[in-house]
């Protein structure tokens, strides 16, 4: 009977080990979270363009359809990067948001010049213009990621007829 009093007096003594207390930087933690933001975007927008492609194959003329196609998807995930980079970051939204719309302006504009064909669709101001494009639409997703919807709550008591 002695031995089991020991075991629980030793058990209550021990202290919990915690997960992890070493504190990362913000700009480390604010760079991990573009990171996820930037891959689920992208594979957003490869989504989106793979769902435009199989709309197009059933027209009549599925080469009319490619820009919308791919402008589309890639505004599209665009806003998505905005809304999830609000999501997912803590602290100031908007710069969180500027970076991440930062990150994923040069990275569509260096997946573009690698696998960018030789001819041009658009002259180089037009694509300048495209590319600047995203800027307000990563912002309209920050800022849907920013609304807060007021949920009604139904009153505990009820009506009388």
């Amino acid at each position: 009977m002695t031995s089991t009093k020991n075991r629980n007096v030793t058990s209550k003594n021990k202290a919990r080990r915690s997960k992890n207390t070493s504190t990362s930087s913000p700009t480390a933690e604010m760079l991990v979270s573009v990171a996820k933001v930037i891959v689920f975007s992208l594979s957003a927008a490869f989504i989106f363009m793979l769902i435009g492609s199989y709309f197009a194959f059933r027209g009549s003329d599925p080469s009319a359809a490619i820009a919308p196609i791919s402008l589309s998807a890639l505004y599209f995930s665009s806003i998505l990067c905005g809304f999830l980079s609000t999501k997912l970051m803590n602290g100031a939204k908007f710069i969180n948001g500027s970076v991440a719309g930062f990150a994923f302006i040069m990275l569509v504009m260096l997946i573009s010049i690698f696998l960018g064909t030789g001819k041009q669709d658009f002259s180089q101001g037009l694509r300048a213009l495209l590319f600047l494009l995203i800027i307000p639409a990563v912002y309209s997703g920050v800022f849907l990621g920013n609304i807060k919807l007021q949920k009604k709550r139904k009153s505990p008591y009820k009506r009388r007829k």
